[in-house]
């Protein structure tokens, strides 16, 4: 269970006081395009080098890596993962990131409660054209996205 590194997620809102980023800016800072394997929103055990054994999620498991998130924000980039049931600290993240993986590219969103189409889905969060501004994209953390019901 080699640990490859730790990441820490973008702070998209400092986004909004700078120059707007632009479309490939946002979604490498996303974590690039991609599709998780199946074993998102699964409880993960890494090996850290000063902790020890960490419990967390897997956040997304691609191209070989698996980002597991083991605290707000911040997540453990490894080859593999002990997979189990999520410890009580994480099932609600863990319930936000099957719920984010569910979705599809197409998929009417709701953000911060404006409607949207989700446009590129990446390992942390997706590239959103809102309702509200037709042709302008926003960049949104997985926490942030939920299906549109009724719309």
């Amino acid at each position: 269970m080699g640990q490859k590194s730790h990441l820490r997620l973008p702070a998209l809102a400092s986004w909004r006081t700078a120059s707007p980023p632009t479309l490939d800016e946002a979604r490498r800072a996303l974590g690039g395009r991609t599709r998780s394997d199946g074993r998102e929103g699964a409880g993960a055990t890494v090996d850290e080098p000063r902790r020890g054994r960490s419990p967390g999620v897997v956040l997304c498991a691609a191209a070989g890596e698996v980002d597991v998130w083991i605290g707000e924000g911040l997540i453990a980039r490894v080859a593999q993962v002990e997979l189990d049931e999520p410890a009580e600290l994480f099932r609600a993240v863990a319930a936000d990131i099957r719920r984010y993986w569910a979705l599809r590219e197409g998929d009417r969103v709701r953000v911060d409660g404006a409607l949207g189409t989700l446009r590129e889905q990446c390992r942390y969060g997706a590239l959103v054209e809102r309702d509200e501004a037709p042709g302008k994209v926003v960049a949104v953390g997985f926490r942030r996205l939920e299906p549109a019901r009724g719309a």
